[in-house]
């Protein structure tokens, strides 16, 4: 039997979803609730405008309280869900190139897409982080620190 020393799994970098997540997914609640307020119609059927939505935003409350991205001495860690649990863990040697989209309203209020794409193409993208373009220099300040 082999052992192993401990790993260093302290973060250098944290980033987490951007708080956009979390308003885009309220909007279609706020807008339902004011329009079956305004709506002379059966409780039930108020009731029944509200179920989506109301979906929609526990989709984005447990995205925003469930992701994570995570920059450790030698690998990037994603984690996402939390009845259903989902951790990848890149080691930093295997890191080709990391790609970043932004919209124009990303780059105003710094969020945007974050595309990893490993030696042997496969890829990994998180949506709607926040400060993707710091955690991006990272990533290849730690690539470059490996090398």
């Amino acid at each position: 039997m082999t052992t192993h020393p401990p790993q260093n799994k302290s973060p250098i970098a944290l980033l987490g979803p951007h708080w956009i997540e979390f308003v885009s997914s309220a909007l279609p609640l706020m807008f339902v609730s004011l329009v079956a307020v305004c709506l002379t119609a059966p409780a039930f059927l108020k009731t029944v405008m509200l179920v989506l939505p109301c979906a929609f935003f526990i989709r984005g409350v447990a995205t925003v309280f469930s992701t994570s991205v995570t920059l450790h001495q030698g690998e990037v860690e994603l984690k996402s869900g939390i009845l259903q649990r989902a951790t990848i863990s890149i080691p930093i040697s295997r890191i080709e190139s990391v790609g970043m989209r932004q919209s124009i309203l990303g780059r105003t209020l710094d969020y945007g897409t974050l595309t990893i794409r490993t030696i042997g193409g496969d890829s990994v993208s998180t949506i709607n982080l926040g400060s993707p373009e710091v955690f991006r220099k990272q990533i290849y300040f730690a690539l470059s620190m490996s090398i």
